[in-house]
């Protein structure tokens, strides 16, 4: 067997052990002879944020996670609220620049007026959003033909996004109602 072999015994060194792999290395700067123009590299945050990065700190506040950060003008808006508008709005900043820029031939720019004017003609408010989601966008419309309708721009997302945001905060639509087309904005516009 090649363990027992003299060629195996010789080409390892005799104080090598497997314990000898887990043990420190010496510093970077020792072993090039205390050259103090060596430096460790810079942390990934602090390259790609270029401030220091602050250690995590036990803390009974807010964190990231639980802090919205949202229009003040929408107060009243839950965090299911918050969530499924503030995806979309992301979303919608990342619309490739090839995709063109909505006009009032669009069907996305019926979104662009205000939607609690818009609610004045109906008797619930809810049925002006069934009708203006439904009719213009399609409760049948697959992901695909979603894709085909996305515009940029106050005439097209952005104006939608913000359209959707006042029927929720304004309004006080039910998010239900609305969660169904939002979701499938949400994967149209994840695979553009």
């Amino acid at each position: 067997m090649h363990t027992s072999s003299k060629n195996h015994r010789t080409s390892i060194p005799p104080k090598t052990t497997i314990l000898s792999f887990f043990t420190k290395k010496t510093d970077q700067a020792e072993s090039s002879g205390g050259n103090p123009t060596v430096q460790n590299p810079p942390s990934l945050l602090n390259t790609l944020y270029n401030h220091p990065v602050v250690p995590q700190v036990e803390s009974h506040g807010p964190t990231i996670m639980d802090v919205n950060v949202h229009d003040s003008s929408s107060p009243d808006q839950s965090p299911a609220e918050f969530s499924m508008i503030e995806k979309l709005r992301l979303l919608t900043s990342r619309i490739p620049p090839k995709i063109p820029l909505g006009t009032v031939d669009d069907i996305l720019a019926h979104f662009a007026g205000d939607a609690v004017v818009q609610a004045r003609e109906f008797d619930d408010p809810r049925q002006m959003a069934e009708a203006k989601l439904n009719g213009l966008i399609g409760c049948r419309a697959s992901v695909g033909e979603l894709t085909k309708i996305i515009r940029r721009g106050p005439l097209g997302m952005d104006g939608l996004c913000d359209w959707l945001e006042a029927c929720l905060s304004k309004l006080k639509i039910d998010p239900a109602l609305l969660e169904g087309n939002i979701s499938r904005l949400v994967r149209a516009l994840e695979i553009m």
